[in-house]
């Protein structure tokens, strides 16, 4: 079977008609022309992580820190230009980084970022890598409680299961005990 070398997939060939297939139908996608009541775009903004982000701000409200502008530091063209830093009353003369997340919508949200060795009341926030590097979160570093997560949850559901057990099967002694005394 003898084939072109424009059918052989992999080569040079094989690619450039690829390309050109696609690029004759998207040319002939863009000719049809679509009604005006059918929507163009869909917005489709992930609210999860925009209500995630406006919590942990809430959180970091609620825990007292302030965002400071600092209008001394100067750029290379020696115009003023303001540097933002958090500071926290427990942690008396020390600034923090900001983190700076932008919502769905355009809107920004600031955040204080603290090593979680230099924040050991758990007051600020944290960027967290996964095990690949490929993706991070930023966490609040609050104490978290072992009954709080997943783990938990199942640890104490499973202790009340234990705990049922353990009065069934002392009912059942009882009823035991009573019908072998009767005897």
């Amino acid at each position: 079977m003898n084939r072109q070398p424009h059918e052989i997939v992999g080569t040079a060939d094989f690619a450039e008609l690829q390309a050109a297939n696609k690029y004759r139908q998207e040319q002939s996608v863009l000719d049809i022309e679509i009604p005006h009541f059918i929507p163009r775009s869909f917005s489709n903004a992930d609210e999860s992580r925009d209500n995630y982000y406006r919590a942990l701000q809430s959180e970091m409200m609620d825990n007292g820190w302030s965002l400071e502008e600092d209008e001394t530091s100067r750029n290379s063209e020696s115009s003023i230009c303001p540097s933002k830093y958090f500071t926290h009353p427990t942690y008396r003369g020390k600034q923090f980084r900001v983190y700076i997340h932008e919502l769905s919508n355009g809107k920004l949200i600031m955040l204080p970022l603290v090593s979680q060795d230099e924040d050991p009341k758990g007051l600020g926030c944290s960027i967290h890598m996964d095990t690949n590097g490929m993706f991070y979160e930023v966490r609040s570093n609050r104490w978290v409680s072992f009954y709080e997560d997943r783990k938990g949850k199942r640890r104490l559901n499973y202790n009340a299961y234990l705990a049922r057990r353990e009065e069934t099967k002392k009912e059942h002694e009882k009823v035991k005990q009573v019908s072998q005394s009767k005897m």
